[in-house]
């Protein structure tokens, strides 16, 4: 299989960022048909900038909720908003952001929250992921689904199952909803495979999907998943694959890999396009360096990869096929982690093409990341971060707000 190579460099800050794109050519006739030109070295390079210029005139509303911790999930729909804390809190406010109620979900001692899901502001799910005792048997690891229909007042378990790792709960209405993580196993060493529940019938048979007898899946943990239309789907696996149901998870095929990145690179963040093309956005920020990578498909094969040094996204929505807002740190300080560095800022940043260049609009040296974002709609965008710190984003059309640090 031939690929077609196209690098783009690109600053942010002064420091060079590598831009990939590369097509899949599988047959003569496939170039025929295209009127491609088999070529593994054409190049096309130029200069693109991160810069403080804003698109639009942004303003921000900064506000706290009451919790020390970081907020790592955010959800919004209508005036409703979700967040979870790393403490496992869950605080959701029915007024826009105005007042916030904090929910408790009931969990072990040693277990975590992974994610939380409102359909509406009654109904409910969070899975809890209990830490194993010995991190060497599959068995002690084990993870929970919750329900709730009373807005979080109380919790009953709908699932529970040992040698899995759940790291995310999505629905697409009251009845059908999916979860994605990994599938803990013994072989020479221990390896995390894809795991997937579903359900019709909001929660109460959750099935498990995972295609565990297909060796392709072994070693691909699940990162995201992203779903809209009842029995469709599509995840993407730590091997950075993506994979896709039409059958409520029956039947699984691979549906593209995104290829040529560092091991380094984890690509944890999956959506759509409006064109229903996917996008997918990851990064690093180890001791090796600090690096973002936002792959974007163009269709017939086609993945456009942007690379941006020394910064390193957690989140992305799209707000057109072509306008897209990223949340993330900036690391200016190389060879230190990203839990090391004392001197991270929390960063927002807009492409108005498809992340070639971004604009700052916001960035915040008291949050040292902005860990997630929410869109209630193309003008309407909350983000969280450190400290309980939750950032309403309005893009007005009248310049009343001159661009400032916080």
């Amino acid at each position: 299989m031939k690929m077609k190579f196209i690098h783009i460099i690109c600053a942010f800050s002064g420091l060079l960022a590598v831009i990939g794109c590369y097509k899949t050519q599988s047959s003569t006739a496939d170039l025929a048909n295209h009127n491609l030109i088999p070529a593994i070295h054409d190049e096309v390079s130029f200069i693109s900038s991160v810069n403080n210029l804003r698109p639009c005139p942004w303003k921000f509303r900064l506000d706290k909720v009451n919790s020390q911790e970081s907020l790592m999930s955010i959800q919004a729909k209508d005036s409703m908003l979700w967040t979870l804390d790393a403490a496992g809190v869950v605080f959701i406010t029915s007024n826009r952001g105005k007042t916030w109620e904090k929910v408790r979900i009931d969990k072990p001692a040693d277990g975590k929250i992974m994610s939380v899901f409102f359909i509406n502001r009654m109904l409910g799910w969070a899975i809890v992921l209990d830490g194993p005792s010995d991190v060497l048997a599959p068995d002690s690891y084990s993870g929970t689904v919750l329900n709730t229909a009373d807005g979080g007042l109380s919790w009953q378990a709908q699932y529970a199952a040992r040698a899995i790792e759940p790291t995310r709960v999505l629905f697409i209405n009251e009845h059908e909803g999916w979860i994605i993580g990994n599938g803990v196993q013994k072989r020479d060493t221990l390896t995390r495979d894809f795991f997937v529940l579903h359900t019709i019938d909001g929660g109460n048979l959750w099935v498990d999907v995972s295609p565990s007898s297909n060796p392709d899946f072994v070693g691909e943990g699940g990162r995201d998943i992203y779903a809209v239309e009842p029995n469709h789907a599509l995840v993407l696996t730590a091997g950075r694959k993506l994979f896709s149901t039409s059958d409520g998870g029956n039947n699984w095929r691979q549906q593209e890999a995104i290829k040529d990145e560092p091991p380094q690179t984890g690509l944890n963040r999956l959506g759509l396009l409006s064109s229903k093309l996917p996008w997918v956005l990851g990064g690093t920020g180890g001791r090796e360096g600090s690096w973002t990578t936002l792959a974007v498909n163009r269709g017939e094969g086609t993945w456009v990869k942007f690379r941006l040094n020394n910064i390193n996204l957690s989140d992305a929505v799209f707000t057109s096929d072509k306008e897209v807002i990223a949340c993330g740190t900036f690391m200016p300080e190389q060879g230190i982690s990203l839990d090391e560095n004392n001197n991270r800022v929390g960063v927002i940043l807009y492409s108005s093409d498809q992340g070639r260049n971004w604009s700052i609009i916001h960035r915040n040296t008291l949050s040292k990341t902005i860990n997630a974002l929410a869109a209630v709609d193309s003008n309407h965008i909350w983000a969280v971060g450190e400290d309980g710190l939750i950032i309403h984003l309005h893009c007005s059309a009248q310049n009343e707000l001159a661009f400032a640090d916080k």
